[in-house]
């Protein structure tokens, strides 16, 4: 065979040359974004093994130790943790290093200076949960691992708890506590609520109870700084959990690290730059994999379609917006119309004086589409111009153990692919938001049933409603 002249190129070379001119097209009609895992990542270069300061890993041996007694004490084994190792790279301390100086929101900076003090901005960690024995050793240490870096003067706690047929109640008792102490977290900023009395499910509206249990661990927000709480106590016997919030972390029981609380916050702040704020960022999480199960929703559709009247697995992630599928898939933030998944930063302005939002069932009073409380909260959010809500791919969190130990794997997996490199991605993944400022004109709802208990199917019904009432 002859080619290019009268040079005779023998098959393997001409084989070669083929793919290589076929490549070279394929690389030149197609965009950027979708060269992933075509080209060598940058994440081949040797990954950095971060190792905790001496400081903090004092703070983890005496926790681990102080964990073990506990379990020891009542013939128990500690669960094993899906993150053996949560220290911070040097890539993800310069990343997130504007945390440890957070911005205070306006309404608290007015509210600081007419009482003449010093504002000092926190982050409020919130949880409503119960039997998480099997995930508390990564949260621990999570906590921990957070505290030492953005400094314990800018993190306050509201736990609430129960009931658990687990050692939950102790360790939060007796290990957490300690351990908020140890680290220098005033005992005014935290308040630890365990045990909590049963629900009796089958005698209330399960939306309305939930909105009620996410607002008992939210209420230091607006009750602590509340200028009849200020008045009638005194300075030195005032809580502090709920004052000077920069913003809330509101996490369910999940496997979580610390790269997730302080990425998830990064996102927070990053994309509310030049912005009145973001109202809401969240993970995204994972009921199982393989196949795979997703929540929420996403620009007033769904995040992913459900075929006939039941939870059904799904590849089609995301099927009717293609933006937000790529989004997905290069792991960048995205908007949503509503979203929580597990873990949730909300600003705290919208709950304080003049707006006053709280977690709620929907109104009967008015024809208003009985969603979840989560996504009410998002309505009435967009309502007082705070819809800037945000899906942060690269932090996805699941609620057993075999999901988070797979969900952990294949995530590392594809940060590798995209090049991310010691947990911080390329910049060509790292980009801002560009706001949509209107909210859809009809959102998808799965009315809940005027019904009390915790099983119903609520895919039964599909309405299109507004975003929100006036």
């Amino acid at each position: 065979m002859r080619i290019l002249g009268h040079v005779r190129w023998p098959r393997p070379v001409l084989l070669l040359l083929a793919s290589a001119v076929i490549a070279g097209w394929y690389l030149y009609l197609v965009p950027r974004s979708q060269w992933v895992g075509l080209l060598p990542s940058t994440a081949s270069r040797a990954e950095q093994v971060p190792v905790a300061s001496p400081r903090l890993q004092a703070v983890l041996d005496g926790l681990q130790a102080n964990l073990t007694a506990v379990y020891d004490k009542h013939n128990a084994t500690v669960p094993p943790a899906v993150y053996p190792s949560q220290a911070l790279t040097d890539a993800q301390l310069e990343r997130y290093r504007h945390l440890q100086t957070p911005s205070l929101t306006r309404s608290a900076r007015i509210q600081a200076n007419a009482l003449g003090r010093t504002p000092l901005p926190k982050y409020m960690f919130t949880t409503l949960t119960r039997n998480i024995g099997e995930s508390l050793p990564d949260l621990l240490v999570a906590l921990a691992t957070v505290i030492d870096f953005v400094g314990p003067e800018h993190t306050s706690f509201s736990i609430l708890e129960g009931p658990s047929d687990d050692l939950t109640p102790v360790v939060l008792e007796e290990v957490l506590r300690p351990l908020l102490r140890h680290l220098n977290v005033p005992d005014s900023a935290v308040s630890i609520v365990t045990n909590a009395p049963k629900v009796q499910w089958n005698e209330v509206n399960r939306i309305e109870e939930l909105a009620k249990l996410r607002n008992q661990a939210l209420e230091p927000l607006w009750a602590d700084s509340s200028k009849q709480y200020l008045a009638s106590t005194p300075e030195h016997k005032r809580r502090t959990v709920g004052t000077d919030v920069a913003a809330v972390v509101f996490f369910n029981d999940v496997f979580i690290q610390a790269s997730d609380f302080l990425e998830l916050l990064h996102q927070h702040f990053v994309n509310g730059q030049g912005n009145p704020g973001v109202g809401i960022t969240t993970a995204w999480d994972w009921m199982a994999r393989e196949p795979a199960h997703f929540y929420d929703i996403d620009s007033g559709d769904l995040f992913y379609p459900i075929r006939g009247e039941w939870w059904t697995p799904s590849e089609e992630i995301l099927d009717s917006s293609p933006k937000s599928r790529a989004a997905f898939e290069t792991l960048t933030p995205f908007q949503a119309f509503s979203s929580w998944n597990a873990m949730a930063v909300l600003s705290p302005t919208p709950f304080l004086p003049p707006f006053g939002v709280r977690f709620r069932r929907s109104r009967t009073d008015v024809d208003e589409c009985a969603a979840s409380e989560c996504t009410l909260i998002a309505s009435d959010f967009w309502k007082y111009g705070w819809g800037r809500v945000e899906v942060v791919p690269a932090v996805q969190l699941a609620y057993s153990h075999k999901v988070a130990v797979d969900t952990a794997l294949a995530l590392k997996r594809r940060k590798a692919i995209l090049g991310w490199h010691d947990g911080v991605p390329p910049s060509n993944y790292d980009g801002r938001i560009k706001w949509i400022k209107e909210a859809p004109p009809k959102i998808r709802c799965h009315p809940w049933p005027e019904q009390n208990g915790l099983e119903a199917n609520v895919w039964k019904t599909t309405r299109w409603v507004a975003p929100y009432l006036l």
